[in-house]
Formats: C-alpha cells, sequence, structure tokens
C-alpha cells in the first residue's frame, strides 16, 4: 500500500521551473553555469551542487518596495539539436523558457526550432541576448529577425522581454532574473502541498553505488520517504532522496529538483511519477535484443545516463542497427555479444576500463568512446557509407586476384593478375577474403617478369612485395587505391 499524504493541504505559490533552449554555440551551457556558480542557493559546504538535471538559485528582488528572497529552477536540459526530445520534454515541463540568441549571430535554425517547441509546450518565454561584451554584438538585428518571424520585443512595441547579457562581464543576469519572476508572478504559479503528488523524470541513471537514480523535479504535491511510487511502466519505493547538493532530505515540494532512490527498474526520462495507488503500471517486456530497424552497421550503445542514450538513438543515421543499449559500464559480455554478432560497441560519456579495451582488442571488436554527440554520428556515419562503399573517401587505381605465393630471400611475393584498373607501386593495398576485409598494407615492389615496374595494366601478371608482412592467400582480391 502507498503511504498516504497528510491529509492537510496548504495552497502556496511556488517557484517558476525554467528551461534554456537555443542555437549551438549561443552560449546556453555558460549562461546557465555562470547562474549556478554565481546564484546557487549556498547552504551547504561550498554551495556546490550536484549533476541532477536541474538546481535551483536564490534571488533577491523587489517588490512591494522591500527585499524578498525567491527561488527559481532551472531544468539543465542540453541544448544541441541532436537532443530535441529532451529539450521538447523539458520545454513541457517548464512554465517559462529563457531563450538564448547570440548578439553576434542572431536567429539560426536551432533558434527556430526551440520557437516551435515552445509554442507546442505553449509556455512563456523570454529573451536573453548573449555575447554582448563582444565588440560585433548588435540587438537590433536580433530583434528584427524575431519580428520577421512574428516575435515583437517590448521595446518594439510588442510584449516579448529581451535582456543583454554576457557571461564575461556578469551584465544583465541580475536583470534577467528578476525578469523570469516578473514572468512567473503575471502566471500567478502555485501548488497544492497536500495534493497527490506528481513528479516528472527529467534524467535516469545506474549507480553503481546506489543502484538506479531517478532525478525528477516534483510538480506538485509532497514527495517522501518511504511513499510507494511509479510510472506507467516501473515501480518503487522511495529508500532516499537527496537535494540538488547532494544533501538528503526527507521529502521534497513543488518545484524542488530531487534523486529518488528505490525504482525497480530504470524510469524513461520525461515519465510522470505518482503515488503508486493513483497510476497503473505497465511494465515493460524485455524481448531480448532490441535490432531496431534494417541496416547495415550493427552496434551496441552504452551510455552514462538514460537521457543521454535516448539522445543518441534520436542522431543514429540511417543504415545503423542497435543490436543492443544500456546505461553504464561497458562489460566483457557486451564485447562478447559485439564479437559474436560483428558489431562494434559506441559508447558515450563513459571511460572503459583497461580490461575492457583489452578484450576488446583480442577479440577484434571496434570499441570507440566518445564525449561530443556529433562526433558520435560523424564517425557512425562514415561508417555506413565505408560499409556499403569501403572506398567512398578514396581513389581506386585498380583491383588484382592472387594466383600464387612464393618466398625469394625471406620475401614473401604475391603471384597475382589485374583484373581491373591499374595496379601501381607504393599505392596502397586491402586483401579482400569472401567479402570481408582482412588486412591492408602498401606495395613496396612491383615487377612483370624480372622487370621492376611502376604500374601494371587489365589483363597483366605481376609480382607484388608489400611493405609489411600480411594474411594473403590463393583467390583473394586485391584491392589498390590512394587516399
Amino acid at each position: 500500500m502507498a503511504k498516504k499524504q497528510q491529509s492537510r493541504s496548504e495552497s502556496i505559490v511556488r517557484s517558476p521551473i525554467v528551461t534554456v533552449m537555443g542555437h549551438v554555440d549561443h552560449w546556453k551551457t555558460s549562461l546557465l553555469d555562470y547562474i549556478r556558480k554565481s546564484r546557487v542557493v549556498a547552504k551547504e559546504a561550498g554551495g556546490i551542487t550536484q549533476h541532477i538535471g536541474a538546481y535551483q538559485v536564490e534571488v533577491t528582488h523587489d517588490k512591494k518596495d522591500k527585499k524578498q528572497k525567491a527561488l527559481i529552477t532551472f531544468i539543465d536540459t542540453p541544448g544541441h539539436a541532436a537532443f530535441e526530445q529532451m529539450r521538447s520534454r523539458g520545454g513541457q515541463a517548464a512554465d517559462l523558457v529563457v531563450l538564448v540568441i547570440s548578439a553576434t549571430e542572431g536567429v539560426k535554425p536551432q533558434t527556430k526550432e526551440s520557437l516551435d517547441h515552445i509554442k507546442k509546450a505553449g509556455v512563456p518565454f523570454l529573451v536573453a541576448y548573449t555575447k554582448m561584451d563582444m565588440e560585433t554584438a548588435n540587438v537590433d538585428t536580433v530583434k528584427n529577425d524575431l519580428s520577421e518571424l512574428g516575435y515583437i520585443t517590448e521595446d518594439w512595441g510588442g510584449d516579448v522581454i529581451g535582456v543583454p547579457v554576457s557571461v564575461v562581464t556578469g551584465e544583465g543576469i541580475d536583470k534577467l532574473l528578476e525578469s523570469i519572476l516578473l514572468v512567473a508572478e503575471m502566471q500567478e504559479l502555485r501548488a497544492e502541498t497536500g495534493a497527490d503528488m506528481e513528479a516528472l523524470v527529467i534524467e535516469s541513471e545506474l549507480d553503481s553505488r546506489r543502484g538506479i537514480v531517478a532525478n525528477a523535479i516534483v510538480m506538485n504535491g509532497t514527495l517522501r520517504v518511504r511513499d510507494e511510487i511509479a510510472t506507467q511502466t516501473v515501480k518503487g519505493r522511495v529508500r532516499a532522496l537527496f537535494n540538488d547538493h547532494g544533501k538528503g532530505v526527507q521529502e521534497a515540494g513543488p518545484s524542488m529538483p530531487v534523486q529518488i532512490l528505490g525504482f525497480e527498474k530504470m524510469p524513461s526520462v520525461g515519465e510522470p511519477i505518482q503515488l503508486a495507488d493513483k497510476i497503473e503500471v505497465h511494465q515493460k517486456e524485455s524481448s531480448g535484443l532490441n535490432v531496431g530497424t534494417e541496416g547495415v552497421v550493427s552496434v551496441i550503445l552504452k551510455a552514462d545516463v538514460a537521457g543521454s542514450l535516448e539522445a543518441l538513438e534520436y542522431i543514429l543515421p540511417e543504415g545503423v542497427r542497435v543490436l543492443d543499449k544500456g546505461v553504464g559500464d561497458v562489460t566483457l559480455s557486451d564485447i562478447e555479444l559485439a564479437a559474436a554478432t560483428d558489431s562494434m560497441v559506441i559508447v558515450f560519456n563513459i571511460s572503459p576500463k583497461q580490461q575492457t579495451i583489452n578484450t576488446a582488442d583480442t577479440e577484434g571488436v571496434i570499441l570507440k568512446s566518445f564525449k561530443v554527440i556529433y562526433e558520435l554520428a560523424d564517425f557512425l556515419d562514415e561508417a555506413v557509407r565505408r560499409s556499403s562503399d569501403p572506398y567512398f573517401d578514396a581513389n581506386v587505381l585498380g583491383r588484382a586476384e592472387c594466383l600464387a605465393l612464393f618466398s625469394v630471400n625471406k620475401d614473401r611475393i604475391i603471384g597475382g593478375k589485374v583484373t581491373e584498373g591499374t595496379i601501381v607501386e607504393k599505392a596502397l593495398l586491402d586483401v579482400w577474403r569472401n567479402g570481408k576485409l582482412v588486412n591492408s598494407s602498401r606495395i613496396s615492389n612491383l615487377r612483370q617478369g624480372k622487370d621492376e615496374v611502376e604500374r601494371v595494366t587489365q589483363n597483366h601478371e605481376f609480382g607484388m612485395l608489400l611493405s609489411t608482412h600480411v594474411n594473403v592467400r590463393k583467390g583473394d582480391e586485391l584491392v589498390a587505391y590512394t587516399k
């Protein structure tokens, strides 16, 4: 049975929940970092926040001629277009959005995407003009770009608040925070502390020490330790709660970001959390391997947290088949599965253990680790193109067939016949067997009969010496090319 909430209910003004959106490189992350470091609620030693996907800042502002303190909750959602789904969910969870636009560049494609998310979420927004410390900053250009999209700023006769800011000098940060409180005040945000509890998962991860950890924001009511809780797919019992400083708390009220320990399985990003007796749970079915769509490159995906994993799946290029996926360290089982299925292991924001790396090398498994999501996407895009055309970025000179192998003065000579194009001395050479690349080298010497030659054309036989010893057999296909 779920623990019953206290019957006494109190209507309170709750803190606004804010997400920041904008085009990549418009300093969204820098703005969030500046606000967190300069304004974080410093009740614990050092005032350092935990990375739980959200945090609260304290603002002193004028209200009715009095200095009052207020809290603002920021959802620290990723800002790149690759994380479009997560960012969209952030918009739905937020009361308002800060749209970051560089005063040196103006509106960009991802700015327009952000405006689309804001419109769909039906929440108000204000604009932060960033990079105001740069000589090329021009706020009027940004205002003009916005007006062409139908958004008019207040000083141009519209209703969109715009604030020039700089994370270098600190210009406008106080005004931005005060403007957020002003917009929130006009929304009259309130919550019932005794109402049915509802929270929203903004991140989840598998912690090696603490097990499954869900990062969430309480949207209504009060979440307490020992509450029986659930989403539509998983159940749990709150074993512990931690605030954004990592300090244990007994309960969390509206607009408070919190870490929850106690879920039986990993909840999905964006799932609502309620008391267990208020929601019907449909357990996720485990169907073994997730083969996804038909593709030409098979991968096993591992990421640090569930949100990252979701973002990775969203940006995978066409032609990638996800054979398996998970959160947490790369395991030896992952390597064994990759070896058995001829798959690559692709990891994001994880540093594989040396033993795992060694095992991958021994098993011939490609194990690649990335910190930047678009570098990962580019790598897989090239892998897909290379799988359908291994020489998409090369100039193929000619192809030949290995007819025989000879040993002369300890040198291994390949005897072959050109079947297509021209085989050229000093060219790179790939050895293919039954449709698979066996090895690569470079042609160091080329002969016809007893004569050393620079090239051999189609339908002619040759003798070839490679710069390194490679595994070659009679019948193998030889491909000569340059980069």
